[in-house]
């Protein structure tokens, strides 16, 4: 039986893993607001259509980071602000991807209800966004 090498740190196959993670509440019409001191490496979340957000990664308007690829993408809600309240959104997938795009490294997300349709989360509704992504071209 053959040990497989994992990366130090991480313990994955994967070279140059980095999580970057943005918190975003709700107001009305599902308008976003990012907390920067709890989103660092997104310059900003903008609503596109109903429950469509799109996020740019970097740290200025003037310096946007790419990465190699896309690993994961994960919502987890946050009832806490919402007195406990099943989130009216639950459901996220990638609509777009563009991470590589210099100057507008982006992933678009699309919120759905229970039901599978296009909605957008409730008025202070929290989510915490995990972008797994590769940060090299290494094997």
């Amino acid at each position: 039986m053959a040990n497989r090498y994992f990366r130090q740190f991480r313990n994955t196959l994967e070279p140059q893993v980095v999580d970057i993670i943005a918190q975003v509440s709700f107001g009305a019409a599902g308008a976003p607001t990012l907390s920067a001191a709890n989103s660092k490496g997104i310059v900003s979340v903008t609503k596109t259509a109903t429950g469509r957000y799109v996020f740019v990664f970097g740290t200025n308007v003037q310096s946007k980071d790419t990465y190699v690829k896309l690993l994961g993408v994960s919502a987890t809600w946050d009832a806490t602000a919402n007195s406990g309240l099943a989130p009216a959104a639950p459901l996220v997938y990638i609509f777009a991807n563009a991470i590589s795009t210099i100057g507008t490294a982006s992933i678009t997300i699309q919120c759905l209800d229970a039901a599978g349709v296009a909605a957008d989360p409730a008025t202070t509704e929290i989510v915490h966004i995990d972008f797994m992504l590769k940060n090299s071209t290494a094997f």
